[in-house]
């Protein structure tokens, strides 16, 4: 009975807390160090944001843009001039009606003007280049003949 009697003195120690500390049942070593990470505020501070330090902010000194202030006395008018509006109608009608290529003539003239000035060597290449030009926006019609071309060489080797 020494045994049980010891053995429930055991179990008796073991539930009630000591008076030196609280039994609990999370266990907490206190011996070993935190192995966390540990932050020296102080440390940063220094090293990161020192005083006279402004780490590349730059004042620059620029003028103001320039802005116009509206008058108080014009209140939502503005100072743009308008166009009549029959004015504008007539132009847009007037535009509509002419061909398409008028405004390349117009400009190909205004050009011829400028052909004067050139050295008859220039005025070869610009030529040459006028005649490019056109036969590579031509090249539709180009590739329409070719295929025309082929389907009558197939009909030919058909035909043999």
């Amino acid at each position: 009975m020494a045994d049980s009697d010891s053995a429930c003195g055991k179990a008796k120690e073991m539930n009630s807390p000591s008076p030196k500390m609280p039994r609990s049942i999370l266990k907490h070593d206190h011996g070993e160090p935190h192995s966390g990470v540990r932050w020296d505020e102080m440390n940063i501070l220094m090293t990161y944001h020192p005083a006279d330090k402004d780490y590349g902010h730059m004042k620059v000194d620029e003028p103001k843009t320039p802005y116009r202030y509206a008058d108080a006395d014009s209140e939502g008018e503005t100072d743009v001039k308008g166009m009549d509006p029959a004015t504008l109608s007539s132009e847009l009608h007037g535009t509509s009606d002419d061909a398409s290529g008028s405004r390349w003539a117009e400009y190909d003239s205004n050009d011829e003007n400028h052909d004067e000035q050139l050295t008859p060597e220039e005025l070869e290449r610009k030529q040459d280049f006028k005649k490019k030009r056109s036969q590579h926006y031509n090249e539709y019609y180009n590739v329409k003949l070719a295929r025309e071309l082929i389907a009558k060489d197939l009909e030919e080797e058909d035909d043999d």
